[in-house]
């Protein structure tokens, strides 16, 4: 039976990526459909319920490898399902096609593992040894059996990682990042809100080496001292974007020092429940005028005037009260 063109095949079948059962479907058709579809299928598996993960751990075998660039099990009706044998047999196909002739390592760009409470580091550090030559991004959101040993290993393994997340993710250690500055070189992307081990030293010897860092999210992180947010900003040119919340410990002279440290790149600050005295607005008058955005929700010693004085000094949006956070959220919900 005549077919068209391979190449075009894949072009008509781009506009169907979103329908894994029809893509799955067109792999039936025959041999000219097979090797048009397989790759979109393959390329970012959408995996929504338990028998869907099933299916994909089933089916996936080395030839697939190459097509792979995400991975998310972290759907609601799926991460309850992922475990240690979810990563092993994920793992078990990335070693069969490095070992097969010729040998093919993959391109696995981004791996999302949030709230996968059941994998320890005996499953992903293999993975990680296997898949993460090519990671760009990785998600471990809340992912509370793992330790410093998958940290150690996304150092070792994932030499082009520009984003991590570790939100709430409660077993690890003050200097489990120790290797990242020198192992992860192009990180920007860094997320340790909820992190209860993140202290002084966390920020001054480890997080101050990350060069390249663009945003930095440090909510509640309640061992946080002033000290360390000072030393932090200074060491960081290239931020863009600090998040912080429960900085209410942190006196009005080290919440200035830090804000007088930023570069000139930076575009957002949050600072809830921050002090606000007259020499953090000062250093806010002097270093952050052409800010994107400025939330100091819940801030203590925020006044109108100063809100006034900020805006018409070039700060694009400023955020302090409860009511235009709600707002704030709304319309990132709504966009």
């Amino acid at each position: 039976m005549p077919t068209l063109p391979l190449d075009l095949l894949r072009s008509i079948l781009d506009y169907v990526t979103e329908n894994q059962f029809l893509l799955a479907t067109f792999c039936l058709v025959n041999r000219d459909w097979y090797r048009a579809a397989i790759g979109l299928l393959f390329r970012h598996p959408r995996i929504s319920t338990r028998n869907g993960l099933m299916t994909f751990t089933k089916h996936l075998d080395p030839s697939h490898v190459d097509f792979l660039t995400s991975l998310d099990l972290s759907a609601d009706r799926v991460r309850e399902f992922v475990d240690n044998g979810t990563l092993q047999r994920i793992t078990s196909v990335f070693e069969r096609a490095a070992a097969a002739s010729p040998p093919c390592r993959g391109r696995l760009e981004s791996l999302t593992l949030n709230r996968c409470g059941k994998i320890m580091d005996t499953g992903l550090v293999p993975l990680l040894a296997a898949a993460g030559h090519s990671l760009l991004t990785i998600n471990l959101e809340m992912c509370g059996n793992i330790t410093a040993g998958s940290i150690d290993a996304i150092a070792t393994h994932a030499p082009h990682l520009q984003s991590l997340s570790l939100y709430w993710t409660n077993r690890l250690t003050k200097r489990c990042l120790n290797l990242l500055p020198t192992g992860c070189t192009d990180l920007r992307y860094l997320d340790l809100s909820m992190c209860q081990w993140v202290v002084d030293d966390t920020v001054m010897l480890d997080i101050c080496s990350m060069m390249s860092l663009r945003v930095l999210k440090l909510s509640s992180c309640h061992a946080l001292t002033g000290r360390a947010l000072a030393a932090l900003t200074p060491a960081l040119p290239r931020l863009e974007e600090l998040r912080l919340a429960m900085v209410s410990e942190s006196t009005d002279a080290e919440i200035a020092a830090m804000i007088r440290g930023c570069g000139r790149g930076m575009k957002k600050l949050v600072m809830l429940e921050a002090t606000v005295g007259p020499d953090t607005v000062r250093a806010i008058e002097e270093c952050l005028m052409g800010l994107e955005l400025l939330n100091l929700r819940n801030a203590v010693g925020v006044e109108e005037r100063m809100i006034r004085a900020w805006k018409e000094g070039g700060v694009k949006e400023v955020v302090w009260r409860e009511e235009q956070a709600d707002e704030e959220v709304t319309d990132e919900e709504m966009e």
